[in-house]
């Protein structure tokens, strides 16, 4: 039987390094550019608020995101943060899922 809570805790120590995580032993996948893409969309704030009309209006524009694929990312984002959403990432990896179920 897998120990979830194995794997979490294997790759949550691993996402951490230079936001790299191992992908099957084959090439890292580096999330630092994606990181730096966003910060420049992530700077409209309104009254110390994220404006995530905005945010979402960005990802499409700037991002090349279906309108679809923005809401969902931004939701991700709202509801889970990073902390759930680089675990989420780590497992995905790990059980070599690309596109998910819903095929954005």
């Amino acid at each position: 039987m897998v120990s979830w809570y194995g794997v979490f805790v294997c790759f949550q120590n691993r996402v951490g390094f230079a936001g790299r995580i191992p992908n099957n032993g084959e090439e890292k996948i580096d999330i630092e550019e994606l990181v730096a893409e966003y910060k420049c969309i992530a700077s409209p704030k309104l009254e110390g608020n994220i404006n995530w009309e905005r945010i979402g209006n960005a990802l499409q524009r700037e991002c090349e995101w279906t309108q679809e694929g923005a809401y969902h990312l931004a939701n991700l984002a709202r509801k889970y943060g990073a902390f759930m959403l680089k675990n989420a990432l780590a497992l995905s990896v790990a059980l070599q899922i690309e596109d998910g179920e819903l095929g954005l």
